[in-house]
């Protein structure tokens, strides 16, 4: 078990179907008012300005909702994106895809492994006394899986790991259908504009492979929420204090991106094999890894040339097998 970082002792995986709920409810608790099943159709101009979105509840009819900043939460098809035309840069094409389900009768914890053929294993317990079981492979393999899924999921397990693709057989029950995600292009997008803002998948998306997708859309929130009241409370300028989010969004993300572009293609180049092969030696540094993964340890305890020293030193990595450079 990881040492508690700032109270934080835990990583949980509630499904969306919980986490949701529970979202909503807290709003409705902070003195927001919620609509639900409000279905965005454009927003509202003037003088250049985003001043509100026009929409319907339901079947009801089109209506207009006027704020002074209008924040897009959309997702990767985000409409405010679109009607803002919203830039994307620094794209990095989708290296695979995801294939994942639910499934009872097993206790296995959290597992995040990756073996050959470009094939990657995934497990999370989560509520209901379910476990979300994901693969991962590169899409030179999307034929034959959707062919095939479930004979080619539990290959993947065999692959990865056998003694887990074995039990996966004898006891899992999986309890839901797959659900196939053929990942699209890790990206950003301008996070910000006169009387608008980005956050989430809308501005912001790279490949799930290291579960920070979710993490990441929750600090931007904050961050974001932020600079809103900044510019609400006239603290500061209100599009001063969204650029200042979009600056810091890109700046404190950026080692993150990069790191989950690099893993997610499945074939670690020598810098990383070193590195997580000496990390995996280890359980103090292995919880270190754990922690920059929940969000809550920063990369450079690992990752900066004095991080990297001393986990070799303490692991008794020999000096010409030592890694300093991601690029070399």
């Amino acid at each position: 078990m990881a040492d508690a970082v700032d109270g934080v002792d835990a990583i949980y995986c509630p499904r969306r179907t919980l986490l949701d709920d529970i979202l909503l409810n807290g709003a409705r608790e902070a003195g927001c008012e919620v609509l639900e099943n409000f279905s965005v159709t454009d927003l509202v101009f003037s003088e250049g300005r985003v001043v509100g979105v026009r929409g319907r509840e339901g079947r009801g009819p089109e209506r207009d909702l006027r704020a002074k900043v209008v924040i897009g939460a959309d997702g990767f098809h985000s409409t405010v994106a679109k009607r803002v035309g919203a830039r994307s840069y620094n794209v990095r094409p989708a290296a695979n895809f995801i294939y994942y389900s639910y499934y009872q009768g097993l206790d296995w914890g959290l597992h995040h492994k990756t073996g050959h053929n470009l094939r990657w294993i995934g497990t999370w317990p989560t509520n209901d006394d379910l476990t979300m079981l994901a693969v991962i492979c590169n899409r030179s393999h999307l034929k034959e899986f959707r062919q095939d899924p479930e004979n080619q999921f539990l290959a993947t397990f065999d692959d990865v790991v056998p003694d887990m693709g074995k039990e996966l057989r004898s006891q899992g029950q999986r309890m839901e259908p797959f659900r196939p995600m053929r990942n699209p292009d890790n990206y950003y997008r301008t996070a910000q504009g006169p009387g608008w803002a980005l956050v989430g998948d809308a501005g912001y998306h790279k490949d799930p492979f290291t579960g920070w997708g979710m993490a990441d859309a929750f600090l931007h929130a904050e961050m974001l929420a932020a600079r809103v009241h900044e510019g609400l409370s006239q603290e500061r300028d209100m599009d001063e204090a969204l650029a200042d989010y979009a600056a810091t969004r890109d700046e404190e993300s950026a080692p993150v991106y990069d790191f989950t572009c690099t893993l997610a293609e499945l074939d670690l180049p020598p810098f990383y094999r070193t590195v997580l092969g000496a990390i995996s030696q280890d359980q103090k540094w292995t919880n270190t890894m754990l922690g920059i993964i929940a969000g809550v340890v920063h990369g450079d305890e690992i990752f900066s040339p004095e991080g990297l020293q001393k986990l070799y030193d303490e692991v008794g990595v020999p000096e010409d097998e030592r890694a300093y450079d991601p690029g070399a």
